[in-house]
């Protein structure tokens, strides 16, 4: 029995000594043993995004961050971590490797009804299917954009003419 549970991350071996006394206590023998702890697979423990800020209209593709995942088991056994998308935001981006990436640039508007922040939720698993979640948020920074179109509240456009003069200079 131990008073915590045995983590092979923290320690891959214990040792302990038991003594044994007869019921008379006459006899003693103490001896030493070595516990080994085996290594077992454990779930990712966190998932960060490098950026979670773009322009608006950022073409598809463009790389919004990379996902950087964190498993206490890499540093005894290599993982190979896959990252997929649990939610989306409606399509708007997808995961390519390790990075967040542009999937719709049409969807990115800042001007939009809902709003510059777009939810996505994360989610990674190691080459065992031990898996964590995290949501981000992705925030759009507002780009200046040109007109598209042009109204006049009477219907006409009015537009005065100029007249240029011309100097001429004779020598």
């Amino acid at each position: 029995m131990t008073k915590r549970s045995l983590d092979y991350e923290s320690a891959q071996s214990h040792h302990i000594a038991v003594q044994v006394k007869d019921t008379k206590n006459s006899m003693t023998v103490n001896q030493t043993f070595t516990i080994y702890v085996t290594n077992v697979n454990e779930a990712p423990s966190s998932i960060a995004l490098s950026n979670g800020v773009i322009p608006e209209n950022s073409p598809r593709g463009t790389v919004v961050g990379n996902i950087g995942v964190t498993d206490p088991d890499e540093p005894y056994l290599h993982q190979n971590i896959t990252c997929e998308l649990r939610n989306d935001a409606g399509g708007t981006f997808s995961i390519s490797g390790l990075s967040l990436t542009v999937l719709d640039s049409r969807m990115l508007n800042y001007e939009a009804p809902g709003g510059p922040d777009y939810l996505i939720d994360v989610e990674c698993q190691d080459q065992d299917g031990e898996a964590t979640q995290q949501q981000f948020t992705v925030k759009l920074t507002d780009v200046n954009e040109p007109p598209i179109r042009i109204e006049s509240s009477a219907g006409k456009f009015e537009v005065r003419e100029m007249i240029l003069l011309r100097r001429t200079c004779e020598g």
